[in-house]
């Protein structure tokens, strides 16, 4: 029947659910009324006089004038307009059938029903099967929605799992720098991510991302870009290099065959020379902080990857001198909101970083805890809207 248009897999069901809807009403009227056997079938036969044409009525109510909503639907939008765009119209649409069948069964045989009480007999029992029938058939679709979120909750927890996996491997054991990174999803699982990787030369590569999308479909991109990501850095050097390929593999679908965009701060490290080389694909602007002066902010890079082929990605650096932090981070830190619906900005955050470095003795792990609690508390129990990223990198000064 799914090889039919919704419309006639509608009509068909109208074909046969009567047959078998009249099965209880005969057994219920042939039962009250006791004539034998024959008391089932002429209640079976009456039934199905009044179960086609509201199975008819239900049919085009739901199908053309109060379209059934998707299963796609939000079910907290289902509840709420359940009574007005379920409810009712199917009520009274059955009422409207079995007032037709009345004068079906008055046109066959004239007499048949007789006053006008059995008339209100006739609708009030439509009345009573048909809450009857609302009510199993409800069960049932939350029964189903019950079930259908146990299961995405138990794959959000799965998948959680595995990207905390993934995050975990990014470790900074053995870099000759403080660094420091936390992830607060808002919900399960995120699109953003974090990345620390040792490279080939003794450089030392460091990525912070934010995949734009659905929660599930960006945290999957998410962890199909940080595997890429890592095969790219075992064969390449130039982090402007290494974001031109991400892009492009992006855009050919070989990382993902959906249109989602992704921005990317990609930097190497180098603990020779204290020099950080990076490009920023369209990702909010890491700050360097050198003291409590004005920071600077890394902006050299182009634009989010995973849109054209063709763009273009540059590289800038600049040299670190002990004492320096870099301030990495996603938009959900600047983006947070209080309930006042008032961002938390990157003056805050600038405020925040300054405040918590508790000059220069804090480590990266103390001061990235801090910025989150500064987030919070500015919150103030506001739901988080969209991920939080915040990695903190610290160069130690001398003997530290």
């Amino acid at each position: 029947m799914d090889r039919f248009p919704q419309p006639l897999r509608g009509f068909l069901r109208v074909l046969w659910i009567p047959l078998v809807a009249a099965v209880p009403i005969a057994v219920v009227f042939g039962t009250l009324d006791w004539i034998g056997w024959l008391g089932y079938r002429i209640g079976y036969v009456v039934a199905l006089f009044f179960c086609y044409p509201v199975a008819l009525c239900v049919w085009l109510t739901t199908t053309f004038l109060f379209p059934a909503r998707s299963a796609t639907s939000v079910s907290g939008a289902r509840r709420r307009h359940v009574w007005v765009r379920e409810i009712l119209p199917t009520t009274v649409s059955a009422v409207v059938g079995a007032l037709l069948g009345v004068a079906i069964m008055e046109l066959l045989q004239p007499g048949s029903i007789g006053s006008g009480l059995a008339v209100a007999q006739v609708v009030m029992f439509t009345l009573l099967f048909m809450a009857l029938a609302l009510a199993a058939s409800f069960a049932v679709s939350f029964h189903r929605d019950s079930v259908e979120r146990a299961r995405t909750d138990e794959e959000l927890r799965l998948a959680r799992g595995l990207q905390t996996t993934l995050l975990d491997r990014a470790s900074s054991t053995g870099v000759p720098l403080d660094i420091h990174a936390e992830i607060v999803s808002s919900r399960q699982v995120s699109g953003d991510f974090y990345d620390v990787v040792a490279g080939p030369d003794g450089s030392y590569y460091i990525a912070v991302a934010d995949v734009a999308g659905d929660r599930m479909p960006a945290a999957i991109l998410a962890a199909m870009l940080l595997a890429s990501l890592r095969t790219q850095l075992n064969s390449r050097t130039s982090v402007a290099e290494i974001v031109r390929e991400l892009n492009l593999l992006m855009c050919r679908g070989q990382i993902t065959e959906q249109s989602m965009f992704v921005t990317l701060f990609l930097a190497r490290f180098d603990p020779r020379t204290l020099q950080l080389t990076y490009t920023n694909a369209g990702h909010r602007h890491p700050l360097v902080l050198r003291g409590t002066g004005e920071p600077e902010r890394l902006v050299e890079g182009g634009t989010v990857i995973g849109m054209l082929e063709s763009l273009p990605y540059r590289e800038a650096s600049l040299t670190l001198r002990p004492g320096d932090r870099v301030v990495l981070y996603t938009d959900g830190v600047t983006d947070a909101m209080n309930p006042a619906g008032e961002p938390f900005g990157e003056g805050r955050l600038v405020a925040a970083a300054i405040a918590t470095a508790n000059a220069n003795a804090a480590t990266s792990r103390q001061s990235v805890a801090g910025v989150i609690t500064q987030v919070r508390a500015f919150q103030a129990g506001q739901a988080a809207a969209d991920d939080i990223v915040i990695m903190m990198l610290r160069v130690p000064e001398p003997g530290a």
